[in-house]
């Protein structure tokens, strides 16, 4: 059954039902959504009759056309910009700064999963976090919250998804020339990134080493493969994720070397930390 409280509103030129929380809004939404033609989907806090409608469209281009002809017909009726919804202590606020929190988690999360070399997960959170966005945005839309911060974070994570599409490139080329990684990686030339792309670089010649030494025929090459592994274990990683890239590599060294039946004692100790490179 419908709600008798529809009034005139000036935004939307038509009859739209009032209500005068957003909790309220979201209350009859939830029970009521089989009573209606087109489906409505979301609360939105209306400037013009100072309390929250309801509405059928979730678009977000939608919901940012509707906002700025609000905008304009409120402006050509009081000559000032729509009055915001309620004060930042309201339960609409907390949302957001809650929602915007969790946003700036995964971004950290995001950091450290690429620096460790792990993109399958960088790349999961990385949608988790767009769709978070989304939700953040459309809540901020519908509740007239604006928050300056948001296209920042939106640039961060368009870069982040550009930088991940690249290391994956370059994973899959790992002989790549210099010239040819210069140009993949020119726009990427943060402190952040090239410690990405240093930590790449070692796992890709970690992993070349671990593959010679499987094939090591004789004792003194099998040495100098473990001293350069171990190298690399000290040296080649770095930024957030290199305990968890120290921790892959020592395991698979080790493996290694069990497969091998060379013991701890067996193995040589470590002289000259010199860092082997991929081209």
């Amino acid at each position: 059954m419908k709600p008798k409280n529809r009034y005139f509103c000036i935004g939307c030129q038509r009859p739209k039902m009032l209500f005068e929380s957003k909790s309220k809004a979201d209350n009859f939404l939830k029970f009521n959504k089989d009573n209606f033609d087109r489906v409505p989907k979301r609360s939105y806090f209306c400037s013009f009759c100072g309390g929250w409608h309801i509405s059928s469209i979730s678009n977000i281009a939608a919901i940012l056309a509707a906002k700025e002809k609000d905008e304009k017909a409120w402006q050509s009726l009081t000559g000032e910009l729509p009055k915001p919804a309620p004060d930042k202590n309201s339960v609409e606020y907390r949302e957001s700064k809650e929602r915007y929190t969790t946003l700036k988690s995964l971004y950290s999360q995001i950091l450290i999963l690429i620096t460790a070399c792990d993109y399958d997960s960088a790349k999961r959170l990385l949608r988790k976090a767009r769709i978070l966005y989304r939700e953040l945005l459309q809540h901020n839309l519908s509740c007239c919250i604006n928050d300056d911060r948001l296209p920042d974070v939106v640039s961060g994570f368009e870069k982040m998804g550009s930088f991940l599409q690249v290391l994956t490139e370059f994973q899959n080329m790992p002989d790549a020339t210099d010239d040819a990684l210069a140009t993949l990686f020119k726009d990427h030339q943060s402190g952040f990134c090239r410690k990405a792309i240093k930590n790449l670089k070692s796992k890709i010649s970690f992993t070349h080493i671990i593959s010679e030494l499987n094939k090591s025929e004789t004792a003194t090459e099998c040495n100098q493969l473990i001293m350069q592994a171990e190298s690399v274990i000290k040296s080649g990683f770095t930024g957030g994720g290199c305990s968890s890239l120290r921790k892959w590599a020592k395991s698979l060294l080790n493996e290694t070397c069990q497969h091998l039946h060379l013991s701890h004692t067996d193995r040589p100790t470590l002289a000259h930390p010199s860092i082997p490179t991929s081209n």
